[in-house]
């Protein structure tokens, strides 16, 4: 299956990882890395989006085009400066086209875990 989904380019325009424009902590917005697996029960799509909150996931599907966006809130500790940053603060966006999806009536694209490292 996974050959068969293809990365929307009109939603991500680059294959560089970050991409113009403004994400919520003020740097870029990212791809994400995916897994993407397929079971009897569906297909499940693993993506790594740090510092994003599960409640901060939004996903939609719009003429075979899921897209999923992770908002990152800027963590500032207080009292300090940064010197150096090899990571740039940004939030994410992930478009994959779909030849052909079929789903259960009721059935929606969710965010059903999230973990952090």
């Amino acid at each position: 299956m996974s050959t068969d989904i293809t990365q929307a380019t009109e939603k991500t325009p680059t294959d560089a990882p970050e991409t113009a424009g403004g994400g919520g902590g003020g740097g870029g917005i990212y791809r994400p890395l995916t897994d993407i697996v397929e079971t009897d029960q569906g297909v499940s799509m693993m993506l790594e989006m740090p510092g994003v909150a599960a409640d901060a996931v939004e996903i939609t599907l719009e003429n075979r085009v899921l897209t999923i966006r992770g908002k990152v809130e800027p963590m500032r500790p207080e009292n300090l400066e940064l010197a150096y940053a090899e990571y740039g603060e940004g939030d994410f966006e992930r478009a994959s086209r779909f030849p052909r999806i079929s789903t259960p009536t009721g059935s929606r694209p969710r965010c059903a875990e999230a973990s952090s490292l």
